[in-house]
């Protein structure tokens, strides 16, 4: 595994986190980790058969997380404890 997908992962909770506003800064922001997650699949070969099946399916998880964490919904309003009456940030 190269350094790519720790990066990418460590971007998302970022840009999870700062919960961004603006359709336009979310969008960049999914673009990022994306593009960083493709192209760590172009780099990342094990040769064994197993093993990158598995990591191909955790790029692929992760790319969904993305798009809906940072494109669909902003977890910092929707996600919280049924008895918080404020939202998180």
């Amino acid at each position: 595994m190269d350094t790519l997908f720790p990066a990418a992962r460590a971007l998302f909770l970022v840009f999870a986190a700062i919960n961004l506003k603006s359709m336009l800064w979310r969008l960049t922001s999914c673009s990022i980790v994306v593009a960083l997650l493709a192209a760590d699949t172009m780099v990342t070969r094990t040769r064994r058969r197993a093993v990158d099946y598995l990591f191909g399916v955790t790029l692929g998880a992760t790319v969904l997380q993305s798009v809906r964490f940072l494109l669909l919904v902003r977890p910092l309003e929707e996600y919280r404890h049924e008895s918080d009456k404020a939202p998180a940030y």
